[in-house]
């Protein structure tokens, strides 16, 4: 009986963190787009806690600028992740109807807490700049990041990505 009771609760438990929402981030000026963007909108609210999306541009550029960096970040109980709910779409489609031209769609390697993140490297439609975005999820956070690269390779665009969701993702209690 212990046994079944320690599979239960390990089933149940999941990494906890707080979201840190930067008003500027790495030099840039920060815009709350959360009117118009609501990426977790098809996650149920018995399963999330809390959500930011961040729109980050130059300083004295405008709210409705190409942004350098666009993350959206989530935290709550999704216990049920997996990997096909990254990889295939699922909890942030990688609909690249419209961004612009698509060079590259990838897999990245697993993340510290069992979690996994898909990223794709593509040049955006409006404003001709390479460009990456990248999603994840685990069992305590999913998010999505989108910003300006150069000629970046896999592995810097993974690090970037992952960078970035630490930055805005802290271990609760910390």
């Amino acid at each position: 009986m212990a046994v079944g009771a320690t599979a239960y609760a390990s089933s149940l438990a999941y990494p906890r963190y707080d979201i840190a929402a930067h008003e500027t981030f790495r030099g840039l000026q920060g815009y709350d787009p959360r009117d118009e963007l609501n990426p977790f909108g098809a996650v149920p609210d018995s399963e999330l806690k809390d959500w930011t999306a961040r729109a980050y541009v130059a300083e004295d550029g405008s709210a409705d600028a190409t942004a350098d960096y666009l993350v959206a970040v989530a935290t709550g109980d999704f216990h049920e992740m997996r990997a096909s709910y990254v990889y295939d779409g699922g909890i942030a489609p990688m609909d690249t109807d419209g961004i612009g031209t698509v060079h590259d769609d990838w897999r990245a390697g697993d993340g510290p807490y069992g979690g996994w993140m898909r990223c794709l490297n593509y040049t955006g439609a409006s404003s001709g700049t390479p460009r990456a975005m990248c999603v994840w999820g685990d069992k305590g956070s999913m998010g999505a990041v989108l910003f300006t690269t150069g000629d970046k390779t896999h592995d810097a665009v993974e690090e970037t990505a992952r960078s970035i969701g630490a930055d805005f993702l802290r271990p609760a209690g910390d």
